[in-house]
């Protein structure tokens, strides 16, 4: 007489283990290459959009903009761009402060969520305008925010993979890391 075993066969574990394997390799190249590419036009968006508001010194160098018109988009450029970080922050940003590192670090060690995709996008293009107009903030916090929030994205996935989360936030912050500093060794060392 036979009994019936409620346990995997070794084959079928096997075959669970791939599958899992393949999953979670494949999530980590795709949330990596879209971070890549999200991270490189973040940094492109910002030297270009510094050139086209006459902010950086070599398109004051080489503008034709008579020097008193230029003193007045020294002074009106910030101020708008203040006022569009604010408007976006407080109006459209339902958290009402911007999102960063901290709340992702906060994320992944209380097994919570992260704030909401809309929270982060403001962010991360307040980052955006703020860069733009000459402010004196870092670049790299609102791409590791923006991987992160990518990752979390990827992680929605109806899968059975334990921390699938964890593992493509993971992948998404490596990944902005990685083409922030032009340092795909910093990316992987961060991810392990």
């Amino acid at each position: 007489m036979s009994t019936l075993s409620l346990a995997p066969t070794p084959t079928v574990a096997i075959g669970v283990a791939i599958r899992r394997a393949a999953t979670i390799i494949l999530l980590g190249l795709l949330v990596g290459l879209v971070t890549s590419i999200a991270a490189i036009g973040f940094t492109t968006a910002v030297y270009t959009l510094n050139d086209i508001l006459l902010v950086s010194d070599y398109s004051r160098f080489r503008s034709d903009t008579p020097p008193i018109a230029l003193q007045g988009l020294s002074l009106f450029i910030p101020m708008m761009g203040g006022i569009a970080v604010a408007v976006l922050i407080f109006r459209i940003d339902p958290r009402g402060r911007p999102s960063g590192p901290p709340d992702v670090i906060k994320a992944i060690q209380l097994q919570t969520d992260m704030p909401q995709t809309r929270s982060g996008l403001a962010s991360t293009l307040a980052a955006l305008i703020s860069l733009s107009i000459g402010a004196s903030v870092g670049q790299y916090g609102p791409m590791v925010y923006l991987g992160a929030m990518l990752g979390q994205l990827a992680a929605r996935l109806r899968t059975s993979i334990p921390n699938l989360t964890a593992i493509c936030i993971s992948c998404g912050v490596a990944a902005a890391i990685a083409a922030a500093f032009n340092a795909p060794i910093a990316g992987a060392l961060l991810h392990e």
